[in-house]
């Protein structure tokens, strides 16, 4: 018996349940829309949200907004991520703002997850990941289109995260070597 608990990986019997994954989404969404609702409702563009936008509206397609915004920025990321939010929310400023408070709430959870996954309480896990949904409305810049691709490149390195994390607890060879890849190649895109 003692062998089996010594070989035992601690990571893998903290883990959160899938009902605590659910829970804990929904939490984080309710949480971030709360917060930020009232900029949602009352708020606007950024001097540089006009740019982009301008930029976008000239073109036709999510090709063509890519094409526009590589105009503006050497990074093909930030480009793709723009000219994807500009098919998704158009050109009124609600939409963009919502998607702005859901991007912190998906990062609010990922990063509970990994919290969660290092053997953190709940609470304690809980705690620090609102802190990192709700600090930092303090100048909004959750909720500016411009700094939209900074919040896709943590959610991608937080996704990264937790696929390392699965590839150390539970593959080994090979299969540990993919996780670590799928890891890495999430790494590159944030």
């Amino acid at each position: 018996a003692s062998m089996v608990e010594t070989t035992r990986n601690p990571l893998t019997s903290l883990r959160p349940t899938s009902g605590e994954v659910l829970l804990s989404a929904a939490l984080f969404t309710a949480l971030a829309l709360a917060i930020y609702l009232p900029h949602i409702a009352n708020g606007g563009w950024y001097i540089d949200d006009w740019i982009v936008l301008a930029r976008m509206h000239e073109s036709s397609g999510l090709l063509g907004a890519f094409n526009a915004m590589q105009v503006e920025t050497f990074r093909p990321g930030l480009a793709l991520t723009l000219s994807v939010f500009y098919e998704i929310g158009g050109t009124g400023h609600a939409g963009y703002l919502t998607i702005g408070a859901l991007l912190a709430a998906i990062q609010g959870w990922l990063f509970y997850l990994v919290l969660r996954v290092l053997r953190l309480r709940v609470a304690v896990a809980a705690i620090v990941a609102a802190i990192f949904v709700v600090l930092p409305v303090i100048d909004a810049t959750r909720l500016w289109l411009s700094a939209f691709p900074t919040q896709v490149a943590g959610i991608l390195y937080l996704l990264g995260v937790l696929i390392a994390l699965y590839g150390m607890t539970h593959a080994s060879g090979r299969r540990a070597v993919a996780w670590h890849a799928g890891a890495a190649t999430l790494y590159f895109a944030a």
